[in-house]
């Protein structure tokens, strides 16, 4: 008896977390879990101490209260942690939305049951019951209750394979950070009271992972928090004030003291020194990459700031850690210039190419099936329920939602950032506040209607319906039949609109999926082969050219551990205190003093990939010389070694030799 109450009383926490679970088990079955870039790869290297030796958590991506903690449980587990973690934070957000929208079932059919029945006419017992989630009887009945949660969590899961069936599969920091925010989102607005406060974790989670996702979509949090708000029937009241602002105030001062710490963590000088550098690099690639790829089109200010070409394809490359030059003041310089230039672009101009990627790009790509047709039937839904009498003064949330939602868009139109593992989770973040504040506002519009009721026989206590069908007053029943059924025609038109779009979608993305791991096995293998070259010659350093690395992946479960002797000329972590203590355990300080070495240290490239730019650079600093291609690291892979002049001469006996020969 205590078990059968403690699954009827827990049963939306394990139903959806059943859900997430066979969800989960389904793609680890038929698929292998990858890191989805090579950025998450590097993170992982960090963590686990793969890339220095010792683990860390100065990332650079995570904030570091979540990189040491990381840091730690790879010092006392062996298992791959950061995996194991992208996959509990992402599946976890599903549990946290499939669980809340069980509690709004149960809520809704509380609401309905409330509706549909007249009231002041239950019994004592019946009146106890009303406790519990739900107060029909016929709801009550197991079967029937488990049945309508089961078919909904199936629609939830074929909505997140068909949506989301990629970034289960090949995980991303940044997608898994908006996936945390979107569920705290959905969380918030769904809640009452203080379990809103759960919503709190999830959404320090995200900022902890990924601080830039958390920030986008704190706008849509401060939405949902507003119009939930604005649905108290006293908005200005003690307890209303108290609830929301210390709900909001926790959450701001819960990101400033993670933020405060992530700060701290990098105040010493060279870390300090390395986070400006890394900061320009930034603004540089993310914002202003036409810049640093036009030459000629900016000559006049590269010139000005004494940039030559050769450094300047240096930076297209991606290989500037080769060049000693390329620090914290010559990145800062290009992103001022890169601005000025980008500032006498017309408005009207870049309106235009906004517009242009917007219709190409998003709304009309594949890329953004099904995310919009979704966010649409949601918004739309949502408007309908609004217009419905006891809700129709809350037609301006979605207005304001979808503004909102507006300008978070237009933000990144205008600045060229619309890549999907920024927007799709956005997508999520708005379909999810949309939904929760659809489905609370059509159960608020029939807990109303018993209200009225209630007032209509004199009831003192709208809470109380009656859930005993046999005392129901019949005249009642026929004047409430209709009750909620517009919310329910629309609901049922819109989930069917976006349950059968899923279910045409899912054999597209599960070929999709299929297809993308063959391809990363057949990339990765060209990877294993160079790995396996240079732990073969341990005593050399290897550095790769960082375009011929960016196909590269690595699946979660295996936490490959790369040899200590190789590294990238180029990235977001070149020139950082962890690339400056690797190369002074070969005796170099500086990425640029390794690469014009002419001993023991090798360099990594594709087949046909054009190498010139180092020794023109070389030529530049007045240290001539050539690139010998000395072998093959695997198919695809060449192995070169840079000879100076006064090398070239000491191997043959003095004999004056042109470099260009």
């Amino acid at each position: 008896m205590a078990g059968k109450q403690f699954l009827k009383k827990h049963e939306n926490c394990i139903l959806s977390l059943a859900m997430a679970l066979i969800l989960a088990g389904i793609l680890a079955a038929r698929f292998d879990f990858y890191y989805d870039l090579n950025d998450d790869v590097l993170i992982k290297d960090i963590l686990s101490g793969v890339y220095s030796g010792t683990p860390d958590g100065h990332t650079m991506q995570l904030l570091y209260p979540l990189g040491v903690l990381l840091a730690l449980l790879y010092r006392g587990l062996s298992i791959p942690v950061f995996g194991a973690f992208l996959l509990f934070c992402q599946f976890g957000s599903i549990w946290a939305v499939g669980y809340r929208s069980t509690v709004l079932v149960d809520e809704e059919r509380a609401a309905r049951d409330g509706a549909s029945f007249a009231p002041g006419m239950c019994s004592a017992a019946s009146a106890a019951r009303l406790a519990e989630p739900a107060v029909c009887s016929a709801w009550n009945t197991t079967a029937a209750r488990l049945g309508v949660k089961g078919v909904l969590l199936l629609a939830e899961a074929l909505f997140w394979f068909a949506a989301m069936g990629s970034h289960l599969v090949y995980l991303q920091y940044t997608v898994t950070a908006g996936m945390l925010a979107g569920a705290a989102i959905f969380w918030v607005v769904t809640a009452k009271g203080k379990e809103r406060f759960c919503a709190l974790l999830l959404y320090w989670l995200s900022f902890c992972l990924r601080p830039e996702m958390a920030l986008l979509c704190l706008p849509l949090a401060g939405a949902g928090g507003l119009c939930i708000w604005g649905r108290e029937k006293q908005i200005f009241s003690k307890e209303s004030l108290r609830h929301y602002l210390g709900l909001f105030a926790a959450l701001v001062i819960g990101m400033g003291v993670f933020y405060g710490l992530d700060v701290l963590a990098y105040s010493d000088p060279d870390w300090k020194d390395f986070r400006q550098f890394f900061d320009e690099r930034t603004i540089l690639y993310d914002y202003h990459l036409d810049f640093i790829e036009q030459y000629d089109e900016n000559r006049e200010a590269y010139e000005e700031m004494g940039v030559s070409r050769t450094l300047q394809e240096m930076l297209k490359n991606y290989n500037f850690g080769a060049a000693d030059e390329i620090d914290t003041q010559m990145l800062s310089s290009l992103a001022v210039q890169a601005k000025k230039t980008d500032a006498k672009e017309s408005v009207l101009s870049q309106v235009k190419k906004a517009i242009w990627r917007l219709v190409h790009e998003n709304w009309l790509s594949k890329s953004d099936l099904p995310w919009n047709v979704v966010w649409l039937a949601v918004v739309f839904a949502w408007c309908s329920c609004c217009l419905q009498k006891g809700n129709r003064r809350y037609f301006r949330q979605p207005v304001f939602v979808v503004c909102v939602g507006g300008m978070l868009w237009s933000y990144l139109l205008m600045q060229g950032r619309m890549v999907d593992r920024v927007t799709h989770p956005l997508y999520l973040a708005q379909i999810l506040l949309a939904a929760g504040l659809w489905g609370t506002a059509g159960n608020r519009q029939l807990k109303m209607r018993t209200a009225e009721k209630c007032d209509a026989v004199g009831h003192t206590d709208a809470a109380i319906v009656c859930s005993d069908v046999e005392n129901a007053d019949v005249s009642h029943n026929v004047n409430t039949r209709s009750t909620g059924r517009i919310h329910s025609v629309m609901t049922a038109a819109v989930c069917g609109v976006i349950l059968l779009l899923c279910i045409l979608r899912v054999p597209g993305m599960w070929q999709g999926v299929a297809q993308e791991q063959t391809r990363r096995e057949t990339v990765n293998q060209t990877n294993e082969d160079v790995f396996a070259y240079c732990e073969k010659h341990a005593s050399t350093l290897f550095l790769e050219d960082v375009y011929s690395t960016v196909a590269y992946s690595e699946k979660i479960m295996l936490d490959r551990d790369k040899p200590f002797n190789y590294d990238l000329l180029g990235g977001w972590l070149v020139k950082s205190p962890l690339t400056k203590q690797k190369l002074s355990a070969f005796g170099y300080a500086s990425m640029g003093e390794a690469a014009r070495s002419s001993e023991k240290v090798c360099l990594l490239a594709d087949e046909g990939t054009d190498m010139s730019w180092l020794t023109e650079y070389l030529e530049e600093r007045g240290e001539p010389g050539m690139l010998l291609r000395i072998g093959s690291a695997g198919e695809g892979v060449e192995v070169y070694q840079f000879l100076s002049e006064e090398r070239i001469n000491e191997m043959f006996r003095g004999e004056e030799i042109d470099a260009e020969d």
